[in-house]
């Protein structure tokens, strides 16, 4: 029988579910199956689909044509999956650092700190593996099938990380440069300055662009000195239980798909309490209800492809100011179409920046936001 998952190398996760498209969750999928294969004697063979990613015409998903379940790349550059089963099944010494194409990350730093806690993972199958982080070395890890897994704490800007293992008397080395973008929670305590973020509406992954670098977070609640939503819920389309959140459909206007795949629905504003300055601010819609997609042949689940049509115009004010006066997606570009409306805005005697949300009818939806400090 053949088994995989979709891992679209540009979409990560810290907290992984259930068909998010992430590479973390496609990863914890063939372990699974790997391990639960190797329980059973009488089970002789089984087929990893795909070696490499491939073109499909009719798929739609995050990366539209592409069926992202490979152990490589389309370009046959190797994802975590190839380096895991080097690990489990190699008799050559195995080293790689895990999430190496990963080059841009950013990540919410805790109140009064300067830095982002984030996993870093190490395929090996020796018996002890080092990971050394911008010149200091962390703990010895012993692997945990094949795979031996740090806390680092990323600072701000380029963040340099070897991992060196020996096994069978040979000892080998990995490393990678990964640049990290660190967002303040509570702007106003924060030692590092904020200069811009780039966020996902009602997602809980994270999406890397690799022509600009720029990592998109995911979206939260907003608390006082800092930034979030007011109100709102994630979009989750209509009859499809392959998702866990958002929409699988074919976002028309951009190569970024999972950047209007996902949304808040409902929400009141948007507010982030930053110094007085100027900000360039970017906001990313595209009307995911009330649309179907074609149906794959080897779709089996019976599920519907039909969602109900929605009729939705809102306002949008940025500080009082009104941005977007009856604002209507369908209407402004079609369904499943990109949309970005950029401004600038002066923030001045600290009140932050605010954007309302003012229904007219149906509800408000946001699926991205950007905020840049001149």
């Amino acid at each position: 029988s053949e088994y995989g998952a979709d891992a679209d190398p540009r979409i990560r996760s810290l907290a992984p579910v259930k068909f998010d498209k992430s590479v973390e969750y496609s990863l914890a999928f063939h372990q699974y199956y790997l391990n639960e294969m190797l329980k059973r004697p009488f089970c002789a063979a089984a087929v990893i689909w795909n070696l490499a990613d491939f073109n499909s015409e009719t798929r739609e998903e995050t990366m539209p044509h592409i069926n992202n379940k490979g152990l490589l790349r389309w370009n046959r550059t190797p994802k975590d999956l190839y380096y895991y089963y080097q690990a489990k099944l190699s008799a050559e010494p195995v080293v790689a650092i895990l999430s190496r194409d990963w080059t841009h990350r950013a990540g919410v730093a805790e109140a009064g700190k300067a830095t982002v806690k984030q996993t870093v993972s190490v395929a090996s199958n020796a018996a002890r593996v080092t990971l050394v982080h911008n010149g200091t070395a962390l703990p010895p890890m012993q692997p945990v099938d094949g795979i031996a897994s740090w806390t680092v704490d990323f600072t701000n800007g380029i963040n340099e990380l070897e991992a060196i293992a020996s096994a069978g008397g040979k000892t080998r080395k990995d490393y990678v440069a990964i640049h990290v973008d660190v967002v303040p929670a509570i702007i106003a305590a924060s030692p590092v300055p904020f200069h811009s973020v780039n966020i996902l509406a009602g997602a809980k992954r994270m999406f890397m662009d690799e022509q600009t670098g720029e990592t998109w977070i995911p979206d939260q609640p907003y608390q006082q000195g800092g930034w979030g939503s007011a109100g709102g819920k994630p979009f989750n389309q209509s009859g499809n239980g392959r998702l866990p959140y958002g929409s699988d459909k074919n976002i028309s206007g951009t190569d970024n798909d999972p950047v209007y795949q996902t949304q808040l629905v409902g929400l009141s504003a948007y507010r982030f309490d930053v110094p007085d300055g100027e900000y360039d601010v970017t906001l990313h819609f595209a009307e995911l209800a009330g649309i179907s997609g074609a149906s794959l042949v080897y779709n089996l689940s019976g599920e519907s492809k039909n969602p109900e049509t929605v009729e939705r115009t809102f306002d949008v004010k940025i500080n009082s100011r009104m941005f977007l006066q009856d604002f209507n997606m369908a209407v402004a570009a079609g369904p499943a179409t990109a949309i970005a409306k950029r401004t600038t805005v002066t923030v001045s005697d600290g009140k932050g920046l605010v954007i309302e949300f003012v229904a007219k009818t149906g509800e408000p939806v946001l699926n991205a936001i950007q905020v840049r400090k001149h």
